[in-house]
């Protein structure tokens, strides 16, 4: 598996048209645009051959793609310090996966825990 590089990550999305991103219809082409309804203007961020990748395209805007690393970062440093509590023996038993992800506004489109 490619290793996935956040700092570039982070960068793109901090240079990208700001979110939040929506799905428009522009004369019957489905495009992504910024702004709620897309402006009507031909101002759009991508324009696809394949209506269903239009939603997943604005779901995918900057400052979802932030929100998500920030809490991916979070959660990591969460479990690195459960993991040094555990090792010196202060906490034997610690959060689930389930808590720390609930704690972290991560949802996997499941029950909510």
């Amino acid at each position: 598996m490619t290793p996935i590089d956040l700092v570039e990550i982070v960068r793109l999305a901090k240079a990208a048209t700001p979110g939040p991103w929506h799905a428009c219809d522009d004369d019957g082409i489905p495009v992504v645009g910024p702004g709620k309804p897309c402006n009507g203007e031909g101002s759009f961020i991508a324009s696809c051959t394949e209506p269903a990748d239009v939603p997943y395209i604005a779901a995918a805007s900057p400052d979802v793609v932030l929100r998500l690393i920030a809490a991916l970062r979070r959660l990591g440093n969460e479990i690195e310090a459960h993991n040094v509590l555990v090792g010196s023996g202060k906490a034997m038993i610690g959060p689930s996966a389930v808590e720390l992800i609930a704690r972290h506004s991560i949802t996997d489109g499941g029950e909510t825990p």
